[in-house]
């Protein structure tokens, strides 16, 4: 192994992950507390909701999508939902976005320091603007403007990299790393190396 090699070796620690995806840990609904659309979950409601998706996680088919429509067809679909937890009254995700068109969008404005809305897509029964038992949480939507303040952001990143979307000024600062650390080969050496091995 050269020396280039040992220091993008060295790279991948932290908050990086040689798979290239980009992991989000956000929150989605939060409970007991009246939304934009004059409504409120209990919390009840929402543990059992949380609970119940939570248990469906194992097959591997909880999406997160675009928009917020009653259905989600396949290119709708940004991420993977890796695993939804309760934080006091905060129902929380964990996802995987995925490298599909709006999964990229959603990753890209991110990326660049932009903040996109969360918002919870189920079913069930509403009573004086209160969400009764038997709610059904399919699922959450990345959208432009949340029911709740529920937003997400580069905050809360806590493993990325999309090499494929990787700019100069983030090889560039990578670079001056490596340079510190004692490589000393050129940029474009290091550049190319870098690309290659991350793609």
């Amino acid at each position: 192994m050269n020396e280039l090699n040992e220091m993008l070796m060295l790279e991948k620690t932290g908050l990086e992950e040689k798979d290239g995806v980009m992991r989000l840990r956000f929150p989605f609904l939060i409970a007991d507390q009246e939304n934009e659309n004059h409504r409120s979950y209990p919390l009840k409601v929402v543990q059992k909701a949380v609970a119940d998706l939570k248990a469906r996680l194992s097959k591997r088919s909880a999406y997160a999508g675009t928009g917020h429509k009653d259905g989600m067809e396949l290119d709708d679909v940004t991420s993977i939902i890796d695993d939804v937890w309760m934080e006091g009254k905060t129902a929380r995700a964990a996802v995987r976005i995925l490298p599909t068109i709006k999964g990229k969008n959603v990753a890209a404005i991110i990326r660049y320091g932009g903040s996109i809305g969360v918002s919870a897509a189920g079913v069930g029964q509403v009573k004086d603007n209160v969400v009764q038992d038997g709610y059904k949480l399919n699922r959450f939507d990345f959208v432009l403007d949340p029911s709740f303040n529920t937003f997400v952001n580069k905050s809360h990143l806590f493993e990325a990299k999309m090499p494929d979307d990787l700019d100069e000024e983030i090889i560039k600062k990578r670079f001056e790393k490596a340079w510190d650390a004692g490589y000393r080969g050129s940029f474009e050496a290091y550049r190319k190396t870098y690309l290659k091995e991350n793609v």
